[in-house]
């Protein structure tokens, strides 16, 4: 008898164990997707969809509600031959929709090694859907190796009321390029991405295509050897209320020479670092440019114009501003506007343009020069009363109580010249030159004696990292 009960225990065991695993569906056409979509999120486990090489044409948008699920995901069985989903709807409606409920439920909805995108030939670009919508209250949302492209205005809109958001060697791709200059709409830029969430944004290795932008969010934002390449006016744009916000390896390419991207962002905290920028306006009181192009090295190549850095205190927030630039070759001018006590420390950079601080009167606001290389002749200038007034150059400071300047190098123009003068000539205790080991291009930072002045190290061929 006991044998029997043994023998019962351990099938029953087993069975919840096979079950607590989640069922694998194995499908090869839209019917069969469907049908296994629908069985899926109607059950507790951890199931898998997986997908075969082909084309999968949707006539008609995918709707589903979930119950309790913990995980779902949906792959494509072969990473390098992806199974594509077309969305053949000829309206202005989202074409994937996952509604999970509100629950307490943890977990993830993953898609992996898959194309979402629109058959061009039977839909024109204003009957096209707007794009994939994905909706959670609880779960993590993943795209892993996977491209949305040709949608109409919207590549992705992601809602994870508790939920992180990770974006893994994926692309969302140019909606655009079967469209002739003529036949682009002016009126509205695309948007890759709408995320009203309050965790977390992972975005590594992926390429982002127009307008990324976030509202209503309260968590982290991370940015890793990522580009965007939009040609539209928006970029990367985080205005909610973020957390901390960092930004590493990030490339802005500016697409077919019709506008300039735009980094867009707010946050407690902002680190940027070995990237390549244009335009970029950031609101906080605690700020990290390591190691940056921004704008072009050489004014003469963009319009002056279009290529900025400009840095805002964050009135919400009391407290000191501390903003360190160090080692950032930035190619045109550079503004910051702060109504509060300021810390600015702006060491190794090389600047060919203006820099024009608008300080508040009464706040403590101490700045610091050191080896810097600038375009132009500067007169660092005297104290007027209790603040310096410094309008000389490209250099305009207005009420700062503490100026020090010190091994800064003037009036550099040509390129050559300053790549000679820039070696071994920077500050090697520069703030949070130490967190940041490696140049823009990957080399070590510091090679010689002294780091080098701007975002690269002039590292010997033959001597450089593997």
């Amino acid at each position: 008898m006991k044998k029997v009960k043994k023998i019962t225990f351990l099938f029953t065991f087993l069975l919840f164990y096979k079950l607590s695993l989640g069922a694998t569906f194995n499908v090869s056409t839209p019917e069969e997707f469907i049908t296994a979509l629908n069985e899926a999120v109607q059950n507790s486990e951890e199931d898998k969809i997986i997908l075969s090489a082909g084309d999968y044409y949707f006539f008609e948008p995918i709707y589903v509600e979930v119950s309790d699920k913990k995980s779902l995901s949906i792959i494509g069985k072969d990473p390098n031959n992806r199974p594509k989903l077309y969305f053949e709807i000829p309206a202005k409606i989202f074409t994937f929709f996952i509604n999970y409920p509100e629950n307490r439920e943890s977990g993830h909805l993953k898609f992996k090694n898959l194309v979402f995108t629109v058959d061009t030939e039977l839909l024109s670009f204003y009957s096209r859907p707007f794009g994939l919508f994905i909706k959670t209250y609880q779960k993590d949302i993943i795209f892993e190796n996977c491209l949305i492209s040709k949608f109409s205005f919207e590549g992705l809109e992601a809602i994870s009321k508790k939920g992180n958001l990770f974006l893994i060697s994926s692309k969302i791709e140019d909606i655009y390029d079967d469209l002739t200059p003529d036949e682009r709409p002016t009126y509205i830029g695309p948007e890759t991405l709408v995320v009203p969430m309050r965790n977390n944004i992972y975005v590594l290795n992926t390429s982002l295509f127009s307008e990324f932008y976030t509202k209503g969010f309260a968590g982290d934002i991370k940015v890793i050897n990522s580009v965007n390449n939009n040609y539209n006016e928006e970029g990367l744009s985080f205005n909610g209320k973020h957390v901390d916000i960092s930004f590493s390896n990030l490339v802005f390419e500016v697409g077919r020479g019709y506008e300039i991207n735009f980094l867009n962002i707010k946050a407690n905290t902002v680190e940027i670092h070995n990237s390549k920028l244009n335009k970029v306006k950031i609101i906080s009181n605690n700020i990290s440019l390591v190691s940056n192009k921004l704008g072009t090295e050489d004014p003469r190549t963009i319009d002056p114009y279009y290529t900025y850095l400009e840095i805002n205190f964050d009135k919400d927030i009391n407290g000191k501003a501390i903003y360190n630039i160090v080692n950032n070759t930035i190619g045109d001018f550079i503004t910051i506007n702060s109504g509060t006590d300021t810390e600015f420390n702006f060491y190794n950079n090389i600047t060919l343009l203006d820099i024009t601080a608008n300080m508040t009167k009464g706040k403590s606001n101490s700045f610091k020069f050191f080896n810097n290389i600038f375009s132009k002749d500067i007169n660092f200038g005297t104290p007027s009363g209790d603040y310096f007034n410094v309008d000389s150059g490209n250099l305009h400071l207005k009420n700062v109580s503490d100026l020090y300047a010190s091994g800064n190098i003037f009036n550099v123009k040509d390129r050559n010249q300053i790549k000679l003068l820039a070696k071994d000539s920077g500050y090697n205790n520069a703030p949070r030159l130490e967190d940041y080991p490696y140049d823009i291009d990957n080399d070590v930072r510091i090679y010689g004696e002294s780091v080098d002045i701007g975002a690269n190290e002039f590292v010997d061929p033959d001597k450089k990292e593997s």
